[in-house]
């Protein structure tokens, strides 16, 4: 036991590890990490039919997509129309529903 006491004391102040300052670590840029670039967000379209069961109402059709998917979308009902498949819907027409963002 008398050995133990003439081992000098461990000097930890804190830190991380012990008895070393806390480790930050540098931005290479020396300032903010830069913003990662997305894309702007496109605009988006949907498909709106009258409904004769509704009165004549309009009614939105399928999900809103890009410009060039909702215009086959658009083209295939319009085909089901024609050919006497679809009986309940006329007038099938595309709307912007969203802005796009740049």
């Amino acid at each position: 036991m008398a050995d133990l006491a003439k081992r000098p004391a461990l000097s930890i102040t804190g830190g991380n590890p012990a008895g070393y300052p806390d480790f930050v670590p540098l931005n290479p840029w020396g300032r903010g990490f830069p913003k990662p670039e997305r894309p702007p967000k496109p605009a988006l379209y949907q498909v709106v039919v009258l409904d004769k069961r509704n009165g004549n109402k309009e009614t939105r059709i399928g999900p809103m997509m890009q410009y060039e998917f909702v215009e086959m979308f658009r083209q295939a009902i319009a085909e089901g129309i024609a050919s006497g498949a679809e009986k309940r819907w006329t007038d099938p027409i595309v709307l912007q529903m969203t802005q796009g963002v740049s």
